[in-house]
């Protein structure tokens, strides 16, 4: 069950995802400054949706991704699909986190949480954010309540869902384009 809930974080993040960067709203000449990323993970773990503020606004979805930017399952890199264009993101170091993660549970009422911190680099970007550089790093908080089996013990069986979750997947960094 918790390697469940850990594949669910990966998104997206963010994954992601998860997610910065890119050229200000109005400018057509490169500039940096500070991001904040917002990320709202979906239950699949495949994405989730994107918010960037500060330097670069914008918004999107994410998709889990290769290094070549190529939609995969398994990969440690986030494409993001912002209105403004693409940038991708490797993830590896926060997906690490996230697999390392310290799970305890509460025998007694079956609650768990965990926290990740992992830097997060800018690989590439199109549209706005085209030569985009730079890194931020991603924060996750997450807390669950799983359910009881008959015998009134914590499942935490992969096939189980949690009761509730909840999942908080921000960042913050600096980029320059």
């Amino acid at each position: 069950m918790i390697r469940i809930v850990k594949a669910a974080l990966a998104l997206p993040v963010f994954l992601a995802g998860l997610f910065l960067g890119g050229a200000a709203a109005f400018a057509q000449s490169p500039s940096s400054g500070a991001i904040q990323v917002w990320v709202t993970p979906t239950n699949t773990g495949s994405g989730g949706k994107v918010l960037i503020t500060g330097v670069v606004g914008d918004y999107g979805t994410s998709q889990k991704s290769n290094s070549s930017g190529q939609p995969s399952k398994n990969g440690n890199y986030q494409k993001l699909l912002l209105k403004k264009g693409t940038i991708l993101v490797n993830i590896t170091q926060f997906n690490q986190g996230l697999n390392n993660a310290n799970t305890p549970l509460n025998k007694t009422n079956c609650s768990t949480t965990f926290a990740v911190s992992a830097p997060v680099q800018f690989v590439s970007g199109t549209g706005a954010y085209v030569g985009i550089t730079g890194s931020f790093n991603l924060n996750a908080q997450f807390g669950a309540i799983l359910p009881k089996t008959k015998s009134g013990s914590c499942n935490t069986s992969n096939n189980s869902n949690p009761v509730t979750q909840y999942t908080s997947i921000i960042g913050s960094g600096t980029v320059s384009f």
